[in-house]
């Protein structure tokens, strides 16, 4: 897993939230990097201070934690299927704030 510090997947205040074709390019630009380096995918960084993982999903006990959908994670199925699953098998969901 390559961490990038350079491009963004999405910003904030930018289209992250939606379905877009201008959400992918950076992304495909990243993903070669990362292969080109040897590695099998992206790991990105948070766009506003670049300490915080973007995406990610986190499960300690009973309870999963995901990051708030803020506009730089689009709110898709495979999200909220998660989420889901997760509740009928007695996890109880933890929305992560990040505070800027």
């Amino acid at each position: 897993m390559y961490v990038e510090k350079e491009f963004d997947r999405a910003s904030r205040g930018g289209t992250g939230g939606i379905k877009s074709i201008t959400n992918y390019a950076l992304g495909l630009k990243a993903l070669t990097k990362a292969k080109n380096r040897g590695f099998s995918d992206v790991l990105y960084l948070d766009s506003v201070n670049r300490k915080n993982i973007e995406e990610k999903v986190e499960y300690k006990g009973n309870a999963i934690s995901t990051p708030a959908i803020n506009g730089t994670i689009l709110p898709g199925v495979t999200h909220r299927s998660i989420i889901e699953i997760a509740l009928d098998h007695g996890y109880q969901e933890l929305l992560l704030v990040l505070l800027l």
